[in-house]
């Protein structure tokens, strides 16, 4: 189905009504009130939901997602245990709108992974909300009459916590590999969505410290030295560091990608809940190829997403 704008499934880039100042620690999840269940993936073991804490400014919202819970989330009273004073949170990390906590419930298993964005704004939600999905042909033309003006319009302050882990401000101690170079360096560490303790659900983030790159579609013969280097060094580097043969990890970006600073995702082949289905990923490999051939492959390309 060819669709007149990707509009139609993109949220309007919209700021929170509340400045985005950085998190506070929680010691637990009491004062919660649930406002909606956005989304369960019974495969994924995820659970995305959206409310408000009492002592949230009024109208402000927080969204809460709930990985590998291993316990029925599905009825009231599940749902009710969980977001209540008597899930303990312990801090794993924290940066901007965006933490991490070790949850402990009352309930088996005795912890698990606690995901918080707060205050959360309408695309945040509309990322974790349930939905019937489309598929549609992006045409040059297309890109740049609707979803152009789309990436312009949106807030900077969508990847402050990006430019928090490049200056080291944030979440150093769990960083990989940092390279300097301001064209062709990027920083590498585990993706939030990874408890690692498990091997099989490797998901490793390289952002790219190169500023201007914001989709694929940016990507110029310039910027092969630092594909090059994401490709190669960072496969090597995640190898390395966790024991996982080179074969096993898959480097892909995504298109559209959820948030606009070049970035790429490297995952364990056996990770089928990572994000690397088709029509929304794009191998890396796949990537240094095509502009190997053409510098502007992707800037010409009609896109499927």
């Amino acid at each position: 189905t060819l669709l007149s704008s990707p509009l139609l499934l993109l949220p309007k880039p919209m700021a929170s009504a509340f400045e985005a100042a950085p998190i506070a620690p929680r010691a637990s999840l009491a004062g919660f009130t649930l406002h909606e269940v956005l989304s369960y993936s019974a495969r994924c073991k995820t659970l995305s939901v959206v409310g408000r804490f009492a002592d949230q400014p009024e109208g402000a919202l927080s969204l809460l997602q709930f990985a590998q819970p291993g316990f029925d989330v599905t009825s009231p009273a599940a749902l009710g245990a969980l977001m209540s004073g008597s899930t303990t949170l312990e801090p794993v990390l924290m940066n901007d709108v965006y933490a991490t906590f070790r949850g402990f419930v009352t309930t088996p298993p005795p912890s698990i992974s606690v995901s918080l964005v707060s205050p959360c704004t309408p695309a945040h939600i509309a990322k974790h909300r349930a939905a019937s999905k489309t598929i549609f042909r992006e045409t040059p033309e297309l890109y740049a009459r609707a979803t152009l003006p789309f990436i312009e319009a949106e807030s900077p302050d969508r990847i402050a916590w990006v430019h928090n882990i490049l200056a080291r401000r944030k979440e150093s101690e769990r960083v990989i590999l940092d390279e300097p170079c301001p064209e062709t360096g990027f920083v590498l560490l585990p993706d939030l969505k990874w408890t690692q303790e498990t091997m099989s659900e490797l998901y490793v983030l390289g952002l790219s410290r190169a500023s201007g790159i914001r989709t694929v579609r940016d990507l110029r013969a310039d910027h092969l030295p630092l594909l090059r280097r994401l490709r190669d060094e960072a496969t090597a580097a995640i190898a390395s560091r966790f024991g996982v043969a080179a074969c096993k990890i898959l480097a892909f970006v995504h298109y559209f990608p959820s948030y606009l600073h070049f970035h790429v995702h490297y995952v364990h082949a056996d990770n089928d809940g990572a994000g690397s289905e088709i029509a929304h990923a794009v191998p890396l490999a796949d990537v240094v190829d095509n502009i190997e051939r053409r510098s502007d492959h992707y800037a010409g390309a009609t896109m499927t997403l």
